[in-house]
């Protein structure tokens, strides 16, 4: 056996042992599965899986678009579930940033049959109000279902609406 034979033997196979653990690891912390596990995370996977997006992974919606906001996902990820094993997180931690641009990959464009919904949606875009500003509680509102928009976040730009507390819901 020549020495790069022994090389080859000793770092070359245990790197790829490594490698295939790093992207079964990333394969499986990628799942909604991994994400519900944490029990700090248990309101909020029930209301996914009631919700319309239910067929929508985490990941999807929690990272930016692309692969390098996957890999940016993971690392901030890694932080919680440091958190999670070492008891040092809180249920008031429990927000993470949704960019409109993770929204357009399902919803590319305004489609919306009633123009009144169109105009509404290009209107809020051109003064740069987010997605989630009005939608903030479709998937994780209510445990029973997400509801489609926020009427009560209107009052923020729109005081002389009156919303009641029904109407919010």
């Amino acid at each position: 056996m020549n020495k790069w034979d022994f090389f080859l033997l000793l770092v070359g196979i245990p790197f790829i042992v490594f490698l295939a653990f790093l992207g079964a690891g990333f394969i499986f912390t990628s799942s909604s599965y991994f994400c519900a596990n944490c029990h700090e995370m248990s309101t909020q996977y029930v209301s996914w899986t009631r919700s319309t997006h239910k067929a929508v992974p985490c990941l999807e919606c929690h990272s930016e678009p692309g692969f390098i906001g996957e890999i940016k996902a993971h690392i901030n990820g890694s932080s919680d579930l440091f958190k999670h094993l070492t008891k040092l997180y809180s249920r008031d931690e429990i927000s993470l940033e949704i960019k409109d641009a993770s929204c357009r990959i399902c919803h590319k464009g305004i489609k919306e049959k009633d123009e009144e919904f169109r105009n509404i949606h290009l209107n809020h875009s051109k003064v740069k109000i987010d997605c989630i500003d009005c939608h903030a509680g479709l998937v994780h509102g209510d445990i029973g279902g997400g509801f489609l928009y926020q009427k009560a976040s209107c009052k923020h730009c729109h005081p002389e609406l009156a919303v009641s507390k029904s109407e919010s819901q």
